[in-house]
């Protein structure tokens, strides 16, 4: 064979290697760069993971906490939140009820007794009971029938007297502002 042919065949065998060899590489390539792929994408699905969880954990963090029985009762109705509400006075019957007795929720004539519970640190308006005074031609002292959601009687029992009558011991008395003729009384049972 002449040296002709053999470079030409050495040269036809060394492109072929080389193009073997880049095919090679490429696949090497693509399999890295598929690899690098997924590695970007799972570093991807994690970022907006954290990003959700973060945003979750701010939102739940920027909701209003309610400290105190006062601050429940702006969550009765929804648009109170900026309404002056003012409490005449507040019975503790538990560490985790209190009633609070109010003008101002719905609008500024009504009297309220709310029932407000702490539940899970947080203080919650059960519910509330309008109190815009007692029925007439009747007793000296009202008591108004009151159920839980079960239909069983609760904790403590609330009613009307009328100003000009002796306050028993066992009852708890509220004056309201611009009413003289009759109180709110709650009573532990």
């Amino acid at each position: 064979m002449p040296l002709f042919q053999l470079q030409e065949k050495f040269w036809k065998s060394e492109t072929k290697a080389r193009a073997d060899s880049s095919k090679f590489q490429e696949v090497e390539t693509k399999i890295l760069l598929f690899g690098k792929d997924e590695k970007m994408k799972s570093k991807f699905i994690m970022i907006v993971l954290s990003l959700g969880l973060l945003l979750t954990g701010c939102t739940k963090s920027s909701q209003s906490v309610v400290n105190s029985p006062e601050d429940a009762l702006k969550s009765i109705e929804s648009g109170n939140e900026e309404r002056e509400i003012h409490v005449y006075g507040s019975y503790k019957v538990s560490e985790e009820l209190e009633l609070l007795i109010f003008r101002g929720v719905m609008n500024d004539q009504d009297i309220w007794v709310a029932d407000v519970h702490k539940v899970d640190g947080q203080w919650v308006a059960k519910g509330i009971v309008q109190m815009n005074g007692p029925f007439k031609e009747s007793d000296d002292i009202q008591t108004l029938l009151l159920r839980d959601e079960f239909g069983l009687p609760l904790d403590y029992e609330l009613g009307y007297i009328k100003s000009n009558v002796p306050v028993p011991e066992d009852l708890h008395v509220f004056e309201i502002e611009g009413i003289s003729d009759w109180k709110i009384w709650i009573k532990e049972i």
